[in-house]
């Protein structure tokens, strides 16, 4: 999709976020401000007057300060009104085609009866909901020139006050809206459309602007056809938009004459790089985005609007670029994602601000502060049996629990009650020698020939010290078919871990799959944060959802192995991890893909304390308020693995110190292969392709589904049972060509390469 864009900003175009940006310097002398009475309605010069009427008053920059996890969709609120019930009513209509941009009566009542109430409920639908009622107010004439200005400057105020990525990251199509309504506005005049459209400008800052107007206008069209990335867009147009950004960049008196010289210019070409560095180079946004806030403060949207340059497109492309929403005005944007469906890599990514159901207090239960950060620290060194009962004491102290928060609770009860379980430790068979169970891999219980009654197996699977979970999830009907199987293996290899198993069709199979081992008998515990959502997708799912459970786990004291669900583990990993952990005193550890010489969120370890509970908390911050980010992006910079840049990096960030798993043969992957050592085999992940194919998720999945049904399969059982609960990658290497094992092992071999190939940078 950045194809599509025309350009994406070189790995050299990153900048401090701590300084306003150097390409703008808006004065209340600009020439912006003369262009303030070109915009006009159709319906009449009323709107001309409330231009006028506006332009004495101050609009104040927004700010990028906000508290941690805000609820900007207002999911689950209901107060002065039903805010779900109004999103989904709207969802419905834009699913059905239409364009959407209707209201009940009951809302405009409201919104002119309890307007603080409304905003202080949900700032953001409240701010939708008057871009709607003042344009219903210019179409239909329901005022006289005052209520005009007015209503024209209450919707300046209430857009500045975010930063513009936060009202388009939002459910809430406030910027769909504006571009849906922007025909309305046109200058008085030809001259005045030649002034706004800066006809035969050129100035200091060396752009042609009648060349990218006309080119912007073209781009702009082309952007609403649907192409494949690569195809039908013009490389003239798109060279002409580069050059000028370039320009900007490059030289500060440059940006500040391209401003000058071509106010309405200056901001599309802001625009249209807001646009491609979010979707790629996010590194580079931030510069361009304050920029574009700045002058969106000083600019009315009607001005924006009329002066023809399609910027309030690119806003509301901007908005569909996270949510993954089709639009009727927006036409075939995005199209190339929408044709392949969830098969698309970019389908995972999309996110809202909603999608994260725990609050701030349920992530963090005892603090999101440095007190609170040091209890986690303090229950990292618990063992699991008092933690268990130490929480059951405090629980009573949280209040009354949340359905969501109190079903992430027993997830993490449920993992634990299944590690302390005295008959899931056992190992081995009755009558078993000491050196038949160590032979295993499994431990003899020095104890047992003093006390053989006490009920403990006296052959022990091997655990580790320290408090360890995995962490998955998932989400639609083709991967709930794999749940089953991957509850049972996670069982068989004793491996506790927590699913976030979301919407209907994942959540049952997973609920379904734990009940069949009965009480404590299942090693996985199931999570569905959206279990009980209105409207919407019955299979909605989202990362951050993850990241949710993870955050939660840390900050209870849990050491977390968090993988994604496209993988397969050949055994069970946490004594591995934690004696990996104590060898070279890492607090956090992630894999690389075998070509790329940076960190693949497929698989992370983390070890919880104070210092690694406060990262992921200002992380997981970080990456909820900027739904452009990618997950994997922002752990590599503020890990400082790679030098990735990334927009609006959080500030105060504790050092924690990283490894690197060994990503040849022990933890390997698809992406560039692995060597074939099957002695080291234990994960593998089914990472997309640098050229993903389109039938690239029905590959893995049937490559994944053939992994579980080996392992599943009786004779394994047997295997496993006389060699040993971590035999199973020995058993495949070693199988003959006409076993059950030789498939899933031509299959992994046709993976290998018999060299690592030389690492790439990643972008």
């Amino acid at each position: 999709m950045a194809a599509a864009m025309g350009w994406t900003p070189s790995s050299s175009s990153s900048s401090s976020a701590s300084t306003r940006p150097r390409v703008c310097r808006c004065r209340s002398a600009s020439p912006a401000l003369l262009l303030l009475s070109l915009a006009r309605a159709r319906t009449g010069d009323a709107l001309s007057a409330a231009v006028a009427a506006i332009e004495e008053r101050p609009i104040p920059w927004p700010t990028y300060d906000w508290p941690a996890f805000q609820n900007w969709d207002c999911v689950g609120v209901n107060g002065v009104l039903d805010w779900d019930a109004l999103y989904y009513n709207d969802e419905a209509a834009w699913a059905r085609g239409e364009v959407g941009f209707e209201y009940p009566e009951f809302v405009q009542h409201v919104l002119h009866s309890q307007p603080e109430r409304m905003s202080q409920e949900c700032p953001l639908g409240f701010l939708y909901y008057v871009v709607l009622d003042t344009y219903r107010l210019f179409t239909t004439g329901g005022g006289d020139e005052e209520d005009m200005a007015q209503a024209a400057w209450n919707l300046r105020r209430c857009l500045s006050t975010y930063p513009f990525f936060v009202v388009t990251s939002a459910r809430w199509a406030t910027f769909e809206a504006l571009h849906y309504f922007s025909p309305m506005h046109e200058p008085r005049s030809q001259s005045a459309l030649d002034l706004s459209s800066c006809v035969g400008v050129q100035g200091s800052s060396g752009i042609d602007w009648t060349q990218l107007r006309e080119a912007a206008e073209v781009w702009g069209q082309e952007q609403l056809v649907g192409f494949e990335p690569g195809e039908g867009l013009s490389k003239e147009h798109t060279m002409l938009i580069q050059n000028a950004a370039q320009l900007i960049w490059k030289d500060r008196d440059g940006g500040v004459g391209a401003q000058e010289e071509c106010p309405f210019g200056f901001i599309f070409i802001c625009a249209t790089q807001v646009l491609a560095s979010s979707i790629r180079r996010t590194g580079a946004m931030e510069t361009w985005a304050r920029a574009l806030d700045s002058i969106l403060a000083e600019l009315p949207f009607f001005s924006v609007a009329g002066s023809k340059w399609p910027t309030l497109q690119l806003l509301a492309m901007q908005a569909a670029v996270s949510k993954g929403r089709t639009m009727k005005s927006l036409g075939g944007f995005q199209a190339d994602v929408h044709r392949w469906g969830t098969a698309h890599p970019t389908f995972k990514r999309f996110r809202g601000y909603g999608d994260l159901r725990l609050w701030a207090e349920e992530l963090a239960p005892f603090g999101r502060d440095k007190d609170g950060w040091s209890i986690a620290g303090q229950l990292a060194s618990v063992d699991m049996e008092s933690w268990y009962l130490t929480m059951k004491n405090e629980e009573p102290k949280l209040g009354k629990l949340r359905p969501v928060f109190a079903s992430a609770l027993e997830a993490v009860y449920q993992a634990v009650r299944s590690a302390t379980l005295a008959h899931n430790r056992e190992c081995g068979h009755s009558g078993i020698t000491k050196e038949a169970c160590e032979k295993r891999g499994c431990t003899w219980d020095p104890d047992f020939a003093e006390n053989p009654d006490s009920g403990v197996p006296f052959c022990l699977k091997p655990r580790p010290k320290r408090k360890v979970v995995g962490v998955s999830f998932v989400w639609g009907e083709r991967w709930a078919t794999l749940v089953p199987g991957f509850v049972a293996w996670m069982t068989k290899l004793d491996f506790q871990c927590i699913l976030v198993a979301m919407g209907e069709a994942c959540r049952k199979a997973c609920e379904t799959a734990v009940q069949v081992f009965g009480t404590g008998g299942s090693s996985v515990s199931c999570w569905d944060p959206f279990r009980g959502s209105r409207g919407g997708d019955p299979e909605q799912g989202s990362i951050l959802q993850r990241h949710a459970m993870v955050h939660l786990l840390l900050h209870l004291g849990f050491d977390v192995i968090a993988f994604d669900f496209d993988t397969f583990w050949f055994s069970n990993p946490r004594v591995r991890f934690e004696e990996l952990a104590d060898e070279t005193e890492a607090d956090v550890m992630m894999t690389r893909h075998l070509d790329a010489d940076c960190f693949n969120m497929g698989l992370l370890y983390i070890r919880s304390s104070s210092q690694s509970a406060e990262w992921y908390s200002r992380y997981l911050e970080w990456l909820h308020q900027h739904p452009y980010e990618r997950e994997q992006r922002g752990v590599n910079s503020l890990l400082g693995f790679t030098d990735q840049a990334i927009s609006f990096p959080p500030k105060n960030m504790p050092k924690l110190k990283i490894g690197v798993l060994d990503d040849h043969n022990e933890f390997s992957s698809s992406r560039g292969g692995w060597l074939g050592d099957w002695s080291k085999l234990r994960f593998f992940h089914w990472v997309n392709p640098v050229n993903t194919v389109t039938h690239w998720s029905e590959i893995k999945f049937t490559d994944i589904e053939a992994m579980y049904d080996c392992a599943l399969h009786h004779s394994t059982f047997g295997e496993l049972a006389r060699q040993g609960p971590a035999a199973f990658p020995r058993i495949v290497a070693n199988a003959d060509a006409t076993s059950l094992w030789a498939p899933i092992r031509d299959l992994m071999n046709s993976l290998t390469v018999k060299a690592a190939p030389t690492r790439q940078v990643c972008w």
